[in-house]
């Protein structure tokens, strides 16, 4: 079970590519979860919930606000993946409270309100995800974002009707 989330500000990854680790992790979830590998799916996104939750219980520092935001975006990520969408709610809020500007993480957070019958919230965090991806399509500065910040608001913008 996951320990109670007491505070965003002290989580944090412990060693130098955490977040790389979490996220071939998580890419090999969502592989499994195409190919209907239940097995393989259901063990590791209880795993990438783990190895996270341990790297930044173990961390006595803190990294950037986008590393923090990271790690408590993937276990919320895991967490709804899982079927635990009430529990997930948190870890996005988390997310979104260290790095407002992230669209695919008010998407998700909007999906776990809607999960848990939360309308009003999901209607609220669905509609600030579609404005950060358009304010992202629509920046003139490229250095600003890169190509996967807009596949991300791309996507998020052609699957709005599908909310």
């Amino acid at each position: 079970m996951l320990k109670v989330f007491v505070a965003v500000s002290i989580l944090a990854f412990s060693t130098p590519g955490a977040v790389a680790q979490a996220s071939d992790r998580l890419e090999r979830c969502i592989q499994a979860r195409q190919s209907e590998n239940a097995a393989l799916h259901t063990e590791d996104w209880a795993g990438l919930v783990g190895m996270v939750q341990k790297r930044l219980a173990a961390c006595p520092f803190m990294n950037s606000p986008k590393d923090i935001s990271s790690a408590n975006f993937l276990i919320g990520f895991a967490l709804l993946q899982s079927e635990r969408s009430q529990e997930s709610i948190k870890w996005f809020e988390g997310a979104i409270s260290q790095y407002y500007a992230d669209p695919q993480y008010h998407a998700q957070l909007a999906l776990a309100y809607k999960n848990v019958g939360r309308a009003g919230d999901a209607i609220t965090s669905h509609r600030r995800s579609l404005v950060l991806s358009r304010m992202i399509l629509e920046s003139k500065n490229d250095n600003l974002y890169t190509d996967t910040d807009r596949y991300v608001a791309t996507t998020i913008l052609k699957n709005a009707g599908n909310f």
